[in-house]
């Protein structure tokens, strides 16, 4: 049982901090689910990676990534994480595979198993470039909404069905190179509420001098 700060834990799948001794494992091999305590292996590190000060630095020059516990086509679900925004390298910075991305400054999400296929991307600017932005996209079956800093910052006008793709890794994905930080990403079997989301959000924010 994760028993870090108050966050939610209801329909937590799996949480990966990376500031915690128990989660990530020195030697830039691998990183540790704090829910299921399953091993996920960091790959193709070369010079990429770099682990400095509680997070995962990704200079968006290879395809480094973490091959996480399959989370299989999830009904409901809220993506959450603490990122440093960097501009450069690829124009889509992949999150999660498939497909959780930070495009520029946008949020953005895509399934396939979505009745509706498109783009599900929040206004630019919401996460800036150079400092620190808690961000969350959940799905309540019938609608993507888009959260930064605690805040709701898109809701999709448009309602649809179906499920995520199975997501299964973090970052270096080719052609979507991710750049920038990642202090921790979490992801839930369930639609979190704004009160929730504010909840998480206070629960770190002050690491982040936010």
């Amino acid at each position: 049982m994760y028993t870090g700060p108050n966050i939610v834990r209801d329909d937590l799948q799996q949480t990966y901090n990376f500031s915690s001794s128990r989660c990530y494992n020195n030697g830039l091999t691998s990183v540790d689910d704090l829910i299921t305590k399953t091993t996920a292996t960091i790959t193709n590190t070369g010079t990429d990676i770099s682990y400095t000060d509680g997070c995962l630095t990704w200079a968006g020059s290879n395809t480094a990534n973490i091959n996480i516990l399959d989370t299989g086509k999830m009904a409901l679900f809220s993506l959450e994480a603490w990122i440093y925004n960097e501009s450069g390298g690829d124009s889509r910075h992949s999150l999660l595979r498939n497909f959780w991305e930070v495009v520029g400054t946008q949020i953005c999400f895509w399934s396939y198993d979505f009745a509706n296929d498109y783009w599900r991307c929040s206004p630019t600017g919401t996460v800036p470039y150079d400092e620190w932005t808690h961000i969350i996209t959940t799905w309540d079956g019938s609608v993507i909404r888009h959260y930064a800093n605690g805040s709701i910052a898109w809701t999709d006008s448009s309602t649809s069905s179906g499920t995520s793709q199975s997501m299964y890794q973090i970052a270096g994905y080719s052609g979507r190179k991710f750049k920038g930080k990642l202090a921790s990403l979490s992801v839930y079997e369930k639609t979190l509420s704004a009160a929730e989301v504010q909840q998480n959000y206070n629960a770190y924010k002050n690491r982040f001098d936010i």
